[in-house]
């Protein structure tokens, strides 16, 4: 039992919200546009974009362990830090990476099955996903590292995930699974934005300047603000140009914890504890978000509104 502990904690998969949320996403917008669920298909997705999500905290774990990242941080969070398990001296560097590679060639085994039996789109969708997650802090590229990291996660958990798994369902592209994808997207680039704050120090003194050290606590703050923002209004404006149904407002009901989380985020920017329950919330809101726009979509399939 202690094995299965030690790789559901190396994997984060607790965190594998992140990469499930947008299947869901893309599948409910799929049966929404066509009517159409393939569950065998939906499943398939649902491992593969995990796998990936794997291989990237795998990975993560292994270059931030190279750069020291993680060794210099001494106030890691629940939600912050790294997994720890190289720190700890529970894995060897060695393991963790091959971890990472291992998943992600399962993760394009599942794909490459999904490429045959779906269409050549998702190749593409595959590679620049696997791509994304390996690079994000792997040398040369080290998204994470120029203030890319946000857009990496967006692009990897929002339009790339939603588009593919609404792929795999109807074998088409649509501009309501694009739209439907940004909020989702959001999301996931605000859970990293928010769990960046605790990690200031640690992460500017190895120069990795992700989006709270090239604005600085205070200043990125308030750039939550914006974030939260274009998340809702995401939300909102493809139901104002009639393209997704009013019950994708549906995801409104969780404002209050937006706004919680921002209050939260504004008068403890620069303390470790304090700002903990503003990750909570950012994730909270991943997942509520992520199951009201589900059912706003089915539901609109069904009252034409």
């Amino acid at each position: 039992m202690k094995f299965v502990g030690l790789w559901i904690r190396a994997a984060r998969a607790p965190f594998f919200q992140a990469a499930i949320i947008p299947v869901i996403v893309g599948t409910a917008v799929a049966f929404y546009k066509t009517g159409v669920f393939y569950f065998g298909y939906f499943i398939i997705a649902l491992f593969a974009n995990a796998l990936i999500n794997g291989g990237t905290n795998f990975s993560n774990d292994y270059f931030d362990h190279l750069s020291k990242n993680d060794a210099v941080n001494k106030n890691p969070t629940p939600f912050s830090g790294g997994s720890r398990v190289i720190q700890e001296n529970l894995l060897n560097p060695k393991t963790v990476i091959i971890a990472g590679l291992t998943c992600f060639i399962l993760a394009s085994t599942l794909g490459i099955y999904l490429v045959f039996t779906r269409g050549i789109t998702l190749l593409w969708i595959g590679l620049v996903g696997i791509f994304i997650g390996f690079f994000y802090t792997s040398p040369p590229l080290k998204f994470s590292y120029r203030g890319l990291g946000e857009l990496a996660v967006f692009t990897a958990l929002g339009p790339l995930s939603v588009l593919g798994s609404y792929f795999v369902q109807t074998q088409t592209l649509s501009i309501e699974a694009f739209l439907a994808s940004i909020p989702v997207g959001l999301l996931v680039a605000g859970i990293l934005y928010v769990n960046e704050f605790p990690d200031y120090e640690p992460d500017k003194s190895v120069g990795k300047n992700h989006l709270i050290v090239l604005l600085g606590r205070k200043n990125a703050s308030k750039g939550y603000i914006v974030l939260i923002s274009l998340i809702y209004l995401s939300i909102l404006i493809p139901v104002v140009m009639n393209i997704l149904p009013l019950t994708f407002l549906l995801a409104a009901i969780t404002i209050p914890i937006a706004v919680k989380a921002v209050k939260v985020t504004l008068n403890n920017y620069n303390k470790i504890e304090e700002i903990i329950p503003a990750m909570a919330a950012q994730i909270q809101l991943h997942l509520m978000i992520g199951l009201l726009l589900t059912i706003g979509l089915v539901v609109g399939k069904f009252i034409n509104i």
